[in-house]
């Protein structure tokens, strides 16, 4: 009989490990980032809606690690809120942060080869506990991690094609794009960063800000993962300025 393990869970995309967090920031940051996704609320009670939590850091830097400081956490928070994996909101006791994209991350389902492999996974013991593995069922075991790969693979593509195609309004010569391993691994990357909702927002308001005085001018997936922090800056002044009325938050 299997034990019941209390107090839940939550998923960890193995995207992280080509994300700038895991590859170029400090090792405290993988840690505060573990911990608030695994506080958020993983569904909507009381005034936080699914993917939203409030936390007092100057407590729960006790839990999160004592040899993590609090200037550790300011900075990644300052790090998280300009690549748009957060959004917080002040309060006179502590702060209430939102996971963007918390949802696509923590629906199962959303791991396209989730179900297939648990199947194949169930398959291959039940064939093993039958027969002694012999070398047929070593090539079918092959046979079934290179369609996982492929599989996975072809979503990938698929989701950087689709962004790219958002470009026609952006670039003239964004067919180019396709082709251009510079261009594509800039998207793949914003990709892990953001999610596919957030990246085709971004692009989808940069033929508007293009146009404007002092706003970043980007015109290709490369130049966006390279400014996106001004571009986001640029939204929010002229939100104020606007009274948020003419530019879509990003």
């Amino acid at each position: 009989m299997n034990e019941i393990i209390h107090g839940g869970a939550f998923n960890v995309a193995r995207k992280i490990f080509d994300s700038k967090i895991w590859l170029e920031k400090p090792s405290t940051w993988k840690i505060i980032w573990i911990y608030i996704i695994g506080n958020v609320n993983h569904k909507e009670k009381g005034e936080f809606k699914r993917g939203e939590g409030f936390f007092n850091f100057t407590k729960d830097r006790e839990i999160i690690g004592f040899d993590i400081s609090y200037n550790n956490i300011r900075e990644f928070l300052r790090f998280a809120r300009k690549s748009l994996m957060i959004d917080t909101t002040k309060t006179t006791r502590g702060v209430i942060v939102k996971v963007n994209n918390y949802d696509t991350y923590q629906t199962l389902n959303n791991y396209q080869n989730t179900t297939e492999n648990i199947t194949k996974t169930q398959r291959t013991h039940n064939e093993n506990t039958m027969i002694n593995k012999n070398d047929k069922n070593d090539k079918n075991d092959k046979n079934d991690n290179i369609d996982i790969l492929r599989i996975s693979s072809e979503r990938a593509d698929k989701d950087i094609i689709e962004m790219i195609g958002l470009f026609e309004e952006v670039n003239p010569t964004y067919k180019k794009f396709y082709s251009n391993k510079t261009q594509r691994d800039a998207i793949s990357r914003l990709l892990t960063l953001i999610g596919s909702e957030s990246l085709a927002k971004v692009i989808k308001i940069l033929p508007a800000t293009n146009q404007q005085r002092y706003a970043p001018t980007i015109t290709t997936p490369y130049q966006l993962e390279d400014k996106l922090a001004n571009l986001k800056l640029f939204v929010q002044n002229k939100q104020k300025e606007q009274n948020k009325s003419t530019i879509v938050k990003i």
